[in-house]
C-alpha cells in the first residue's frame, strides 16, 4: 500500500509517499492494542518510515521517528515528541488506519 505521510515536528514539516506492507501494519496494530504495557513499533520494509511509540508511567506518550524521502537516500527527518498524552492515541491510530486500510479488517 502506498500513501502520503506528512510529518510535522515542531517547526519542521515533511511530506513523503510511503509504501507499507500489510504485515507491517498488522504488527503495528497489534502493538497498539497493548501499548499501555509496552511499546509499539512500525518499520517499513524499504526504510521510508520508522516509529516507536511508548507510554510513560505518568501517562505521557513519547514518539521517536524517522522519515526518509527515498529508501536509498541519506535525506531524513528524525524526531522525538513528548507532547502527547494517552487521550491522543485513538486519533493517531484512526488516522493511520484511514490512510492505510487493510482489507477484511475494521
Amino acid at each position: 500500500m502506498t500513501g502520503p505521510i506528512e510529518v510535522v515536528a515542531g517547526g519542521f514539516t515533511g511530506k513523503i509517499a510511503v509504501s507499507l506492507g500489510v504485515n507491517e501494519l498488522l504488527s503495528f496494530r497489534a502493538d497498539w492494542r497493548r501499548l499501555t504495557r509496552s511499546s509499539a513499533r512500525l518499520d517499513s520494509m524499504e526504510e521510508w518510515l520508522s516509529l516507536t511509540v511508548w507510554v510513560e508511567r505518568s501517562g505521557r506518550v513519547e514518539i521517536d521517528g524517522e522519515a526518509k524521502d527515498q529508501p536509498s537516500s541519506d535525506n531524513r527527518l528524525s524526531f522525538h515528541s513528548t507532547d502527547l498524552d494517552q487521550t491522543g492515541l485513538p486519533a493517531l491510530i484512526d488516522a493511520l488506519e484511514k490512510a492505510f486500510p487493510v482489507l477484511g479488517q475494521r
